[in-house]
């Protein structure tokens, strides 16, 4: 008998409580009557690995920091607004850029440099994700970039 058909016959029920799993095992095949067996237990504490930032390159790396929260924050925002609108415009739930920004009440020449960010190369995005751009590699001048991977990295120095 496969261990899954094993887990599936005997295991009724596994209910996490606060520092205890209770584990329901069937007795019998078939049988509603399950014995519980209580196990102590905590999940493990959060780990803090080790970032290292993305940083130009030939500048000095102990100097450089990572990127405040309130802009990593405001970046990580407005590339997911970017992402929507992207998403709505090609879907046709919006007619252009205009219609966005009368909506969002904004200009449209900001939509158009927020719509830049859905552009951004998937490694920089993760690294704004993880945390691990420096300081300086702020919106604008993200929103600024070549639309290019390859050379979005190498004016940042990070190619």
């Amino acid at each position: 008998m496969e261990d899954r058909d094993l887990v599936e016959r005997y295991l009724g029920q596994v209910v996490i409580r606060n520092g205890t799993l209770d584990v329901a095992i069937n007795t019998t095949d078939g049988a509603s009557t399950a014995e519980i067996i209580t196990i102590p237990w905590a999940p493990p504490p959060p780990t803090t690995r080790k970032r290292d930032l993305l940083v130009p390159q030939g500048s000095d790396a102990a100097a450089q920091q990572p990127m405040k929260i309130e802009n990593r924050t405001r970046l990580l925002k407005a590339i997911h607004k970017a992402i929507v609108w992207l998403d709505e415009l090609i879907g046709g739930k919006v007619a252009d850029t205009g219609t966005l920004a009368l909506r969002e009440g904004c200009s449209e020449r900001t939509v158009r440099h927020t719509l830049s960010l859905a552009f951004l190369a998937s490694d920089i995005v993760a690294a704004a994700i993880e945390g691990r751009l420096p300081r300086g590699l702020g919106l604008t001048r993200l929103t600024e970039l070549p639309l290019d991977w390859a050379e979005q990295r190498r004016l940042l120095g990070i190619a």
